[in-house]
């Protein structure tokens, strides 16, 4: 997969152009990923 295991790498992706971001593994081993996302945005 992409490798998008903390919030950063979100911000990581979307800084070069991702129009989407998904996370398989990452959210897999921190159910709270997609959480910890939002309350940066």
């Amino acid at each position: 997969m992409g490798g998008v295991v903390e919030p950063q790498d979100y911000f990581d992706y979307k800084k070069v152009g991702a129009d989407a971001v998904m996370s398989a593994t990452g959210a897999m081993w921190n159910p709270h990923l997609a959480q910890e996302i939002k309350k940066i945005i």
